[in-house]
């Protein structure tokens, strides 16, 4: 089974795909992964920047999964290749990506929202690969999240994870640093 099968699997074993779509839950989502983007860049934390852009594939593959689509790859043109040190793709992604969400934001069109949701994981996965390898750094964020147990909250409109000792204890906290790329690759 490939990433993105496991992910999609992840999201159908929570009824995840079966919830309506909410796209004012999943940019409210994406935003908070953007402030803990931007929390990495601000502490030099490239374990944290990995995990942020990780996470934003998740959420938008789940989104995927609720169209009945699932993410395998697309060509994309190469639109963050221009920055050449690690943050500063950082901070084109983000540019980018808030183009993208305001896009989103702003269509009612459903083939045009799943084009959008393709593109988000796309630009994720380039700027990702220009500071570590996305396929290991995919698997090690499935590992994660695959560890966590949780339920579906009607009050939040969101898949919350059990906080309580036990629940904590099986947790599996993802480390990227050795699937982040040295600067002599």
């Amino acid at each position: 089974m490939d990433i993105w099968e496991k992910l999609t699997k992840w999201s159908t074993d929570r009824s995840l795909d079966k919830m309506e779509y909410n796209r004012n839950g999943f940019c409210t989502n994406i935003a908070e992964e953007r402030y803990e983007l931007l929390l990495g860049v601000q502490d030099d934390d490239a374990n944290e920047i990995v995990d942020a852009i990780c996470d934003i594939i998740v959420f938008s593959n789940t989104e995927l999964s609720k169209f009945g689509t699932m993410y395998s790859s697309c060509d994309m043109e190469n639109i963050i290749g221009a920055m050449e040190h690690e943050y500063g793709v950082c901070i084109a992604y983000d540019l980018y990506l808030t183009s993208v969400i305001g896009k989103l934001i702003d269509t009612a069109d459903e083939e045009e929202q799943i084009v959008l949701l393709l593109d988000i994981i796309s630009l994720s996965l380039e700027a990702l690969s220009y500071i570590a390898h996305p396929a290991l750094c995919l698997e090690e964020c499935h590992k994660e999240i695959n560890s966590r147990t949780g339920a579906w909250s009607d009050e939040h409109k969101k898949w919350k994870k059990f906080t309580t000792e036990e629940a904590k204890s099986l947790w599996y906290k993802a480390d990227y640093t050795n699937y982040l790329k040295v600067d002599d690759e």
